[in-house]
């Protein structure tokens, strides 16, 4: 299944961070509701986009009942926020989804850096916690079919998407660090010759030499930037 078949796609922009201690506090509540009374609907909800509106049903009537907010968001933004963390990729959510974006890379649980296509830039967001770093890095590595666990903490995987994926945890890392990520999403867009000529990828005269290469079955390696 491909990564973007497993993201929850929401109508609105991701609300704004919450405060640390008081959003960790209700995700760990809902989490262990949900593990305990619907553990069968968040397993299916990983795959199937049916079972993730039921769980996004089940956890906005459970803050419902138990009267559960956050300052500054609403009872249905709580529960998208919640579903997203649970469910679907957290903060990392919306830029696999901006068709601008071409690298992910988490250094560690509070430390992300995006790359689009003509800059770099910090992400403002961050994980809530070392755990769900790990826990989006293992959901992330599901998605090419593999496993990350403590048997296997580091992993090079790809998805049907074109995704690639890099992901770490303890004891390959330090245990505050959560999880390190590396994620190469598959531009959709080709580039022409005129386009590398233009940007500095390569110039006429070796474009010209690749070509007389490929045409006459040489083998070629490429080093460096």
């Amino acid at each position: 299944m491909s990564l973007s078949a497993l993201i929850y796609n929401r109508n609105s922009q991701e609300a704004a961070d919450a405060p640390k201690s008081e959003y960790t506090q209700i995700l760990e509540n809902v989490q262990q509701y949900m593990s305990q009374e619907h553990g069968a609907a968040l397993s299916e909800a990983l795959t199937e986009d049916d079972a993730q509106a039921t769980v996004l049903n089940l956890i906005q009537k459970y803050i419902t009942d138990q009267k559960l907010m956050v300052s500054g968001m609403s009872v249905e933004e709580l529960a998208r926020r919640l579903h997203t963390d649970m469910c679907g990729f957290s903060v990392l959510d919306r830029y696999l989804h901006d068709p601008e974006v071409e690298e992910i890379n988490v250094n560690r649980y509070d430390d992300i850096e995006i790359l689009y296509h003509d800059r770099w830039e910090k992400s403002p967001s961050k994980f809530a916690t070392p755990q769900q770093a790990q826990d989006i890095a293992r959901r992330l590595v599901h998605c090419s079919g593999k496993v990350l666990d403590a048997s296997t903490p580091a992993v090079d995987a790809h998805t049907e998407a074109g995704v690639r994926i890099h992901a770490a945890i303890p004891p390959v890392i330090a245990i505050p660090d959560g999880a390190t990520i590396s994620i190469r999403k598959q531009t959709a867009s080709s580039m022409t010759t005129q386009d590398m000529v233009k940007s500095g990828v390569a110039t006429e005269e070796m474009l010209d030499f690749l070509k007389l290469c490929l045409g006459h079955g040489i083998s070629v390696g490429i080093a460096g930037e």
